[in-house]
């Protein structure tokens, strides 16, 4: 499997990362945007899984079998174009830096 994936921030608070998976004879890409509210604390995703719009045959698959007097072949088409939305709310705020215990030795102990 070949796996490729790639996130940029085009403005303030918003998240856009993009995934390309190739398993076997399969092209399963995916995208997402994120947008965060509330300094944060709610996040709401929009995740375009399997895209297709009828264009690319991304998750589909043809397997034909045959032998002397036998012969068959199957397409399997699964689920294209599955839109998800996720929304988030983060109770803590883990953007605080964690307070830890002075050295004994000192500030500059290196």
């Amino acid at each position: 499997m070949i796996r490729s994936s790639t996130a940029f921030t085009p403005m303030l608070a918003w998240q856009r990362p993009w995934d390309l998976k190739q398993a076997a004879h399969r092209t399963l890409p995916y995208l997402s945007a994120r947008k965060t509210f509330l300094k944060g604390k709610l996040a709401a995703t929009l995740q375009w899984q399997n895209v297709d719009l009828g264009l690319l045959g991304s998750n589909r698959q043809r397997i034909t079998t045959f032998g002397k007097d036998f012969f068959t072949t199957t397409n399997y088409i699964q689920e294209t174009d599955i839109f998800l939305l996720n929304l988030s709310y983060n109770l803590n705020q883990t953007s605080k830096k964690g307070k830890l215990p002075a050295s004994e030795f000192g500030e500059k102990e290196f």
